[in-house]
């Protein structure tokens, strides 16, 4: 009876161990996406008024669209992120001594590797 006892409590005791992580993931999943969400929502800012995306996280903070880059929930580093990075193309170019336009941020993603809990890469947030 005894060992029985103890079985059950040892099940129990998992099971709430496993709710406990499952809910720390979820909360950082949330977390990663309200990150992204204030990033991309700065960038847009940013776009509106310089007519241009910026050219790094840097720039959103430089110009007070984010007081400061926020901590990746997932890394648990400022410097994980990863742009996406667009690059303007013009005709000249393409001519001797043409002067060639930095790539600039369109977008922003997690830099964590692995899978949400629902299967979805990180890195597609």
């Amino acid at each position: 009876m005894a060992g029985c006892m103890i079985v059950l409590i040892v099940m129990i005791a998992s099971s709430h161990q496993r709710s406990r992580a499952k809910a720390a993931e979820e909360a950082r999943e949330t977390q990663l996406r309200s990150e992204l969400a204030s990033m991309r929502n700065a960038i847009r800012t940013y776009h509106m008024k310089h007519q241009a995306n910026p050219a790094s996280l840097n720039d959103l903070v430089r110009d007070g669209e984010l007081r400061e880059i926020p901590v990746d929930p997932l890394t648990s580093s400022k410097t994980s992120w990863r742009p996406t990075l667009e690059e303007n193309v013009r005709v000249d170019d393409f001519q001797p001594g043409a002067a060639h336009a930095q790539p600039t941020m369109s977008d922003v993603h997690s830099g964590a590797p692995g899978h949400d809990s629902s299967g979805k890469a990180f890195a597609e947030y």
